[in-house]
């Protein structure tokens, strides 16, 4: 039972030493678990590229399995980020990352530890931890030492890489001549950081879509909270300031 409750997702490759190897291969075939026990590095690196590119086989398909992936994707960054957690945290680099895209960085990553926490991102059906106090909770589950801190700083370490993987592409492009055109989502998912963080932005029981045309004689609703522009307008437009603004770290 204790060894189920490990939930290992992706093969896990170690290397065995001392006087009981062969008694510990026989405990984790027995476990049920996914690792691979291995005799030395050398052994334990030809393993690891086997399960690599095992895994990259059965993902892929014709179709994308995008829920089946992104799992697989997960569960190795959280590996990469358990194994420098410390140094990457304390680092000069992440800490001007997070100075200087913390109004968004630490309300988007506590509403990823409260969606995996309660198995849904529909935050209405978090309690007290709703709407009602988004910014309170966001500046309390931030701090390190809280209750979800560690899932937090995953998400930190993930759209970090994200942020220099993707400048790195648009330099290079930039370099060779390639001109890349960003894309601004319009609509926003009613179970999303944005309608969590700022309800008074949105109308959460009205819903976008589009009317009956050639594709859909009925019309289309896209489920979509539509747009509180009058509250919008108060700040100028600060809220699609901002994600603009954003996207000139890319485009």
């Amino acid at each position: 039972a204790a060894a189920k409750e490990v939930n290992i997702q992706v093969p896990l490759v170690v290397r065995l030493e001392g006087t009981n190897v062969e008694k510990g291969k026989e405990i984790l075939a027995n476990s049920g678990l996914a690792i691979v026990p291995a005799d030395d590095l050398g052994d334990a690196a030809r393993k690891i590229v086997a399960e690599v590119n095992k895994a990259k086989a059965a993902l892929d398909l014709k179709e994308v399995d995008y829920e089946a992936t992104v799992k697989v994707k997960m569960s190795v960054a959280r590996r990469c980020f358990e194994a420098v957690k410390t140094p990457f945290l304390n680092s000069a680099e992440f800490s001007e990352f997070l100075a200087e895209n913390a109004a968004w960085l630490k309300p988007y990553a506590v509403f990823c530890a409260l969606r995996d926490l309660f198995g849904t991102a529909q935050h209405w059906r978090w309690g007290s931890l709703g709407s009602d106090n988004g910014a309170g909770t966001v500046t309390r589950l931030s701090q390190p030492g809280s209750e979800v801190y560690n899932t937090v700083a995953l998400h930190y370490f993930v759209q970090f890489h994200l942020d220099a993987q993707l400048r790195a592409a648009a330099a290079h492009a930039k370099r060779v001549g390639v001109i890349l055109k960003g894309d601004l989502p319009i609509g926003v998912d009613k179970a999303s950081v944005d309608t969590w963080m700022y309800p008074n932005l949105f109308r959460m029981h009205t819903s976008t879509g589009a009317p009956p045309d050639d594709f859909d004689a009925n019309g289309q609703n896209w489920g979509f909270p539509t747009y509180n522009w009058e509250e919008m307008s108060k700040d100028g437009y600060g809220w699609w300031r901002a994600r603009m603004s954003h996207l000139e770290r890319y485009f």
